[in-house]
């Protein structure tokens, strides 16, 4: 899950690559610049559907692919 800037306005200053922080499901914590990694089918019951993230050092640690290289 990727975290929004509070307030809606930017934190980012001209010409710098914006930062994003989000849940690495791999280490179970926050971390900069996740990617998509798996989005879970849903399949019944409460919480069995989501979308799993990988930040660049469980990436790299798991030989993990992004969902956009995989298609």
């Amino acid at each position: 899950m990727l975290l929004p800037l509070r307030g809606g306005g930017s934190a980012t200053t001209p010409g710098v690559p914006a930062r994003s922080i989000g849940w690495c499901a791999w280490h179970r914590g926050l971390a900069d610049d996740p990617v998509l990694i798996q989005v879970v089918e849903q399949v019944s019951g409460p919480g069995s559907a989501g979308r799993l993230y990988a930040c660049p050092r469980c990436r790299e640690s798991y030989q993990l692919t992004p969902c956009a290289e995989k298609r």
